[in-house]
């Protein structure tokens, strides 16, 4: 553009010393025409891009698996924009996404001796309100919890408790559908749990997987944009940069959990069914697109495998035994002991704080954890439920016996243009559709 622009200058005949610099450029361009430029992420559908950068060939083969895909995108979207217009109408409705963040590292610090280091893992699940735009981070770090559904469960829970102490009668809610942390039967028996005890309705929707931003992950840009270039030491430093990554009100509402706040979901779904539906089909819960509890009855799951298709109802509580009565029920704590921490871990954050690369009034942070925590040779174990890894894309390996691809498109969809949210419904892999509707 700056090229551009000084032809433009020379073809009019501008004197020399009457075109601006490219550093004046700049300036004008960025801060004066208030005009800045979109980076696009490196987590883009799978699916879209290979439809915008495939051969005719490919474009083809997949041509039916993109249609369903790009409409079960566009349905999720409506399905936003339903539940925003909602919020208009009714006071007793509250619209939630939640998400969790990518790893924190903690310390964290641009100067050389932390490059090859192994940190403390900080994790962040933020579930931002929409009525009031207040977004609230749940915070704790390694040597507290994992990252699992037992901990999104638990922070999750406490939103939805508290939407319902402020009267909220029915809460809408999105997330991205990574099965080992938001898609699973431990979150779907934690909603079952917080309607019957509180006596309000929960809809979840599942986003389109490669095409799941929402509001909560507003949130995480604005905190990785204010913590770029800033050396942060210690858990109680994250929790000020993150309450202070935004300027305005409603500021961010950090609550740092605690190990007694983790809890146990485990005994909601063993003591259940949750094999088959009322009619004794077999539930496939990875092609579930929307769960609601609380509509149906206690201990009634309704689900549907499309937006806007048949419901579908599972009745958890018939199993033969003695079934978990949910309006009682109250959840054990999930790490009753101290959760190991990788020996290679705890090793590199001692050399830090020898050579006060760490500065000393830090120190007392990491030894509080060293003294509670015991040392393994083992990787973590994140998630209660672990799956395949669907980032992964092989056409070859995907497959069905028609020769179309299966659901197992990218589960982590993480960034999204928020003018393709709010305004154009279509997004990368569209021109196909365009050109051959």
């Amino acid at each position: 553009m700056i090229r551009q622009y000084k032809q433009w200058c020379i073809d009019n005949s501008i004197p020399n010393d009457q075109i601006a610099s490219e550093p004046q450029y700049r300036q004008i361009f960025n801060y004066e025409f208030n005009i800045g430029f979109f980076k696009p992420k490196k987590d883009r559908c799978q699916l879209c891009t290979l439809m915008k950068t495939g051969t005719r060939a490919e474009r083809e083969r997949y041509k039916t698996t993109w249609v369903d895909h790009y409409n079960g995108k566009k349905a999720c979207y409506i399905e936003q924009r339903k539940a925003r217009t909602l919020l208009t109408k009714r006071e007793d409705v509250a619209m939630l996404s939640f998400d969790l963040q990518k790893v924190l590292p903690c310390p964290k610090s641009e100067t050389s001796p932390f490059f090859y280091k192994n940190k403390l893992s900080v994790y962040n699940l933020t579930v931002f309100d929409s009525a009031p735009a207040l977004g609230t981070c749940y915070i704790w770090h390694a040597g507290i919890a994992k990252r699992g559904a037992n901990e999104v469960g638990s922070a999750v829970m406490n939103a939805y408790i508290n939407c319902a102490k402020d009267g909220k009668k029915e809460i809408l809610s999105f997330s991205d559908s990574c099965s080992g942390q938001n898609k699973n039967r431990f979150i779907y028996a934690m909603m079952l749990n917080v309607s019957a005890k509180y006596s309000i309705k929960i809809r979840h929707c599942f986003l389109t997987p490669g095409h799941t931003y929402n509001d909560a992950d507003g949130v995480h840009a604005r905190i990785e944009a204010a913590t770029r270039m800033k050396d942060i030491y210690d858990l109680k430093e994250w929790i000020q940069h993150i309450q202070q990554a935004k300027e305005t009100n409603p500021m961010y509402v950090v609550k740092r959990m605690k190990r007694t706040d983790v809890f146990n979901l485990k005994d909601l779904v063993t003591k259940q069914n949750w094999e088959s539906d009322r009619e004794g089909n077999k539930v496939e819960w990875n092609k579930v697109k929307i769960v609601e509890a609380g509509y149906d009855g206690d201990g009634i799951l309704g689900f549907y495998y499309k937006i806007g298709g048949e419901k579908q109802y599972l009745d958890t509580k018939k199993r033969r035994g003695h079934p978990v009565n949910l309006k009682t029920y109250e959840p054990n704590i999930a790490y009753p002991e101290n959760i190991p921490l990788k020996a290679l871990t705890i090793k590199h954050l001692q050399e830090l704080c020898k050579s006060l690369a760490i500065p000393s009034k830090y120190h007392n942070f990491y030894n509080d954890i060293f003294a509670n925590i015991d040392p393994t040779e083992d990787e973590e174990d994140d998630v209660m439920d672990p799956t395949v890894d669907a980032d992964s894309f092989d056409p070859d390996e995907v497959l069905d016996e028609n020769g179309n691809l299966e659901n197992q498109m990218a589960e982590e969809g993480e960034e999204q243009d928020e003018e393709a949210v709010d305004g154009d419904l279509l997004g990368d892999g569209d021109e196909y559709f365009e050109d051959n509707e």
